[in-house]
């Protein structure tokens, strides 16, 4: 059963599955257990994955910890645990960093796929780990700065604009 209470103006709920952590209606993940510190209810801290997810440790039992993508434990929480293996979570409005949970959603892999298309983002050489957009890359294509200028613009590696720039990755037809 859902737990669910209110934490500075959010609305927070149980996630299935990880006792002591709750998702918020903030995208965030909060641990509600005492620690050493003694700290109560916190929001965790996130690091960003290599696909460019947000990601949190929980800790479960005693000194183990898992390493969770943020989407996915807010989706489980506000919109009940996945029914099916190939389920994944779809952001609706294609940013991987917007986990509110009215913009998350349990969906097909073709599901996501549409929604990429969409969203103007191709799946790309490696999967589905690009970051910008076809009109982002034709920009890129075009700026006269150095490629770290660049890179910092978008949030991506000066290698990656290199690339781009060179026709290494984002192919034309």
């Amino acid at each position: 059963m859902k737990e669910q209470f209110t934490h500075h103006n959010h609305s927070l709920v149980s996630i299935p599955d990880f006792d002591g952590y709750y998702a918020g209606e903030d995208g965030l993940i909060y641990s509600c257990q005492s620690n050493w510190r003694g700290y109560g209810v916190r929001s965790l801290s996130t690091q960003c994955s290599h696909d460019g997810y947000k990601l949190v440790y929980l800790t479960v039992g005693i000194g183990k910890t898992k390493k969770k993508k943020v989407h996915f434990l807010v989706c489980s929480a506000f919109h009940g645990k996945k029914k099916l293996a190939e389920l994944e979570v779809r952001h609706l409005d294609g940013d991987r960093l917007n986990n509110n949970p009215n913009n998350l959603k349990w969906g097909t892999r073709s599901e996501n796929a549409i929604d990429r298309s969409k969203h103007g983002k191709q799946k790309g050489r490696y999967g589905n780990n690009q970051k910008l957009t076809i009109s982002q890359v034709t920009k890129i294509r075009s700026d006269n700065r150095s490629n770290s200028d660049i890179a910092n613009d978008y949030n991506v590696t000066s290698k990656s604009i290199s690339n781009i720039k060179r026709g290494k990755t984002w192919k034309q037809k």
